[in-house]
């Protein structure tokens, strides 16, 4: 778990970003917190459409979207979605990931 909390602090790369990582209730589960959460947020949207070959275009195109500039502040931390719009761009990435989203 501390690699993975050093993986995302450094991947985020954001001077003074915390994160906390600790194991979920199911085998192979964990939760992610951190002293920023709109950094935490960026940066789980830029992994997740790199990981999947996405342009932020093609994304904002999957959004109905024409122009990538929106989801683009939501990747830049520039904008902070609610819990519903962050669960619409995750699915814009991917169709079949459901994360579970707790906002505390």
């Amino acid at each position: 778990l501390s690699m993975i909390e050093d993986a995302i602090r450094v991947e985020a790369g954001k001077t003074g970003f915390k994160v906390h990582v600790e194991s979920g209730m199911e085998e192979g589960a964990f939760t992610v917190s951190s002293n920023d959460p709109d950094a935490l947020i960026a940066f789980m949207l830029r992994r997740q459409r790199t990981s999947h070959g996405l342009t932020m275009r093609e994304v904002a195109s999957r959004l109905k979207s024409s122009s990538p500039t929106a989801y683009a502040q939501y990747e830049q931390g520039r904008r902070a979605p609610s819990v519903g719009k962050l669960r619409e761009l995750l699915h814009a990435i991917d169709p079949d990931l459901e994360p579970i989203l707790k906002a505390s």
